[in-house]
């Protein structure tokens, strides 16, 4: 009963009529505990939503029931304000994004992406587990040692990975997400408590530029190089990629070009750390329903991962969720692309082993005697201590990957309780 009421409230959301939440309540008699359910389309919600939503329903409902009445939190600035302010900001990062949309990107498959042919009901999907060893390598150790994010090791593993795949070298382009509740970029804004869908999507071109991608797959110290590059690449975008969104839909000196330059056919985008154990209030929990039961939906990407790190056994494990335009990609081959991102992840954890492994990026240490451009080595160089992290690892028994496949469901959300 609960999986068919469930179904029948997500089905019932419909953004272009204004219906973004339902509520059901389901009465299990005297005997026990009625539940709530609670979905909302991911328009309305992203995930630091709930982690407002569901505390300030938990606590309403307790002041009820003990006869008071619910007194929210005051909302620092709502979406709406928020809108406004943003897409008020000047594009005017324009040729930042021309350049690099304009650069070559080799086409996957026979043809572009097509949303009238290539939809989310055809597509492939394999999901695959990476060890806890592995993950605690990606998530806390390298980034530590790179003075990095995990995203950055994870983009650097797709960016070695995409080459050998596709065998060349010209780069990869890739949409990546974001957050979005970027204050800084609004004065005065305060979005602790604003409840709304912030995600920024933009473009980023990314190379392991000298460093050979087999490399990277084999732990070498190369590897180490191949992570900085990566790094600083993602770092040069600017504004943390809000432009992208301006020039291409919002300026209307810029929305009419932009909008014929080619996008990137492969997405990516990290979730974090899924866990909300003790985020949200005691009996609620929080569930995604059924996304990818809209087959018509059209596909975004001709090849899409997306990351999180899944409380497992013996610590957090992460979890990659591929999708592709079985159109254009065979199973085979994007089976084939996911075990050598894994294996580039797998030799990134290995060489963040070596006590030498990481440091601050090296150009900024170089003299200009060591290297003509950035990413062109010219002889050895002994790198000064500030470059350098010795330190004693923890020994891993095992960081070899895993992979299995299943299908996932990613939206819209709802919660229990």
């Amino acid at each position: 009963m609960a999986a068919r009421h469930t179904g029948a409230a997500r089905d019932s959301l419909d953004p272009a009529a204004g219906r973004m939440l339902r509520a059901v309540w389901f009465d299990r008699g005297t005997e026990h505990a009625g539940r709530l359910l609670l979905i909302v389309h991911h328009l309305a919600v992203d995930g630091v939503s709930w982690r407002i939503i569901v505390p300030d329903l938990a606590q309403a409902w307790q002041d009820l029931a003990e006869g008071g009445r619910p007194d929210p939190a005051p909302v620092g600035t709502s979406f709406a304000q928020w809108a406004r302010a943003f897409t008020a900001l000047p594009a005017d990062d324009a040729d930042h994004w021309r350049e690099l949309l304009a650069a070559d990107d080799p086409l996957i498959g026979p043809r572009r992406l097509d949303p009238a042919l290539d939809l989310r009901g055809d597509a492939g999907r394999l999901t695959q587990r990476m060890p806890a060893d592995m993950t605690r390598a990606v998530l806390e150790d390298l980034p530590a040692a790179f003075h990095a994010g995990p995203d950055d090791v994870l983009l650097t593993a797709l960016a070695a990975a995409l080459p050998l795949w596709r065998g060349d070298r010209a780069g990869l382009l890739v949409d990546i997400e974001s957050h979005g509740r970027h204050e800084d970029l609004v004065p005065g804004a305060d979005l602790a408590r604003t409840v709304g869908w912030f995600t920024v999507a933009h473009p980023v071109r990314l190379d392991t530029e000298a460093a050979d991608p087999r490399a990277v797959l084999d732990g070498t110290e190369a590897t180490g190089d191949a992570l900085r590059a990566v790094k600083e690449q993602l770092r040069a975008t600017p504004r943390r990629g809000i432009g992208h969104g301006l020039v291409r839909f919002c300026d209307s000196g810029t929305a009419p070009e932009f909008g014929q330059l080619p996008e990137a056919q492969i997405g990516f985008n990290y979730l974090g750390r899924v866990s909300l154990a003790g985020a949200l209030a005691p009996g609620w929990e929080l569930a995604a329903v059924g996304g990818d039961n809209a087959p018509d939906v059209p596909l975004s990407h001709t090849v899409e991962v997306n990351v999180a790190a899944h409380e497992g056994p013996e610590g957090p494990e992460l979890v990659a969720t591929w999708t592709w335009a079985r159109a254009l990609v065979p199973d085979a081959e994007a089976a084939r692309l996911a075990e050598l991102w894994a294996g580039a992840l797998s030799g990134l954890a290995a060489h963040g082993e070596h006590p030498e492994a990481g440091g601050h990026t090296r150009p900024t240490c170089w003299s200009p005697w060591s290297r003509r451009r950035y990413g062109s080595w010219r002889r050895p160089v002994t790198w000064p201590s500030c470059c350098r992290s010795p330190r004693s690892r923890r020994a891993s028994s095992s960081t070899t990957s895993t992979a299995t496949a299943r299908t996932t469901c990613t939206s819209p959300s709802s919660a229990w309780s």
